[in-house]
């Protein structure tokens, strides 16, 4: 089994106005540098043998943090978990309801981003890089840094699609927090 941290960046301003930041390059804010040190702290114990992080700037200052109470990890960027694309939405209100939930709902997703990443385009390259992981460090423990939509992409990898095809009924990972999975 390997063991999985997935650790949500630190709050930017785009989080704290509800605005989708896909890939917009948006640091943390003050509020997010406290977070990701607080991460940091909860997770020194722990005994990573590598911490992986999204090329955005938001995921690796979080990751930063993290690596300084681990600096025997590998520490390793990988785009393959950098946050899903929303195209033409990237810096758009994301409390839209029926919008946000749409981009999310199986049955509802079709054609809904324009110019911008499907569900299916993230698992595409979510799923194999976590087998990969998984097949690297048999037995061992794994940080992920990433976003709250490749949050969910995960939760799908290790729980599977929820009955109503919304991956927004599962929780979304709160920003400066960690869930933990095994396989």
């Amino acid at each position: 089994m390997t063991k999985f941290y997935i650790v949500r960046h630190g709050q930017t301003d785009y989080n704290k106005k509800h605005r989708f930041q896909g890939r917009s390059d948006v640091p943390l804010n003050e509020v997010g540098v406290e977070q990701a040190k607080k991460i940091a702290d909860s997770l020194a114990d722990v005994d990573f043998g590598a911490i992986y992080y999204s090329p955005l700037i938001r995921a690796k200052q979080t990751a930063d943090e993290i690596y300084k109470k681990h600096s025997g990890a590998r520490y390793l960027e990988t785009p393959e978990i950098a946050e899903r694309d929303f195209g033409d939405y990237e810096g758009e209100p994301s409390d839209v309801k029926p919008l946000c939930h749409g981009l999310w709902n199986r049955n509802l997703e079709s054609g809904i981003i324009k110019n911008g990443e499907t569900m299916e385009d993230m698992e595409k390259r979510v799923f194999p890089f976590l087998d990969k992981v998984i097949d690297e460090y048999e037995g061992k423990i794994v940080c992920l840094v990433c976003h709250g939509g490749v949050g969910l992409i995960i939760r799908e990898y290790f729980e599977g699609v929820p009955e109503s095809g919304n991956l927004l009924d599962f929780s979304q990972i709160p920003n400066g927090e960690a869930i933990v999975f095994e396989r």
